[in-house]
């Protein structure tokens, strides 16, 4: 039987590999490095979404692991809330080779909300107060919830509910960039 592993992480520096599965740990700042190093060292790809009003420049340098991901095999969404930012996403964090990458706005978001749902199943999911900036990812000195399960649990259902969420502010708001869609000058 799998116990749920609470813990607190308010320490620069990886989680031990030999962190427990479930696990929801209180942690700070290095858990968005933490998050996106976990998304992408998971075997076999899937859906990683990302609600954040602010998009830093120079963020796929700031944090490292963004780009060692296994590009191909991870379908991107981003949730953001101005033009300018959904710009400088498509910039920063566009031009690797994603599998599929949409881009939104949602006017008026001040959620930071992060979700990575495998197709293997299981699934990690960032709730705090880290922007998808440098800052936010070793500057400032933020706070968030990380929830991590490699198999069904009701962490998962968690995972679950912020990719969902994420989702659903996807549509509040314009579409600017889907690479799924065709464009329009072609349509029927």
């Amino acid at each position: 039987m799998n116990y749920l592993h609470l813990s607190g992480w308010f320490v620069d520096a990886a989680l031990p590999g030999t962190t427990p599965d479930p696990a929801v740990i209180l942690g700070g700042t290095g858990l968005l490095r933490e998050f996106i190093s976990v998304a992408g060292n998971w075997v076999g790809g899937g859906q990683l979404s990302i609600a954040t009003p602010y998009i830093g420049q120079g963020i796929a340098k700031g944090i490292l692991p963004l780009r060692d991901m296994d590009h191909p095999q991870i379908d991107l969404l981003i949730v953001t809330q101005t033009k300018k930012e959904a710009s400088r996403a498509y910039r920063e964090i566009g031009s690797f080779p994603w599998r599929s990458l949409a881009i939104c706005l949602c006017p008026g978001l001040h959620a930071k909300i992060y979700a990575f749902v495998p197709r293997s199943g299981g699934g990690v999911s960032l709730v705090g107060s880290h922007n998808l900036t440098r800052a936010g990812a070793g500057i400032n000195d933020e706070a968030g919830v990380l929830f991590l399960s490699r198999s069904g649990s009701d962490i998962c259902r968690m995972v679950l509910i912020c990719h969902d969420r994420i989702s659903e502010l996807s549509v509040v708001g314009e579409k600017l960039f889907d690479s799924v869609r065709w464009p329009e000058k072609y349509s029927v």
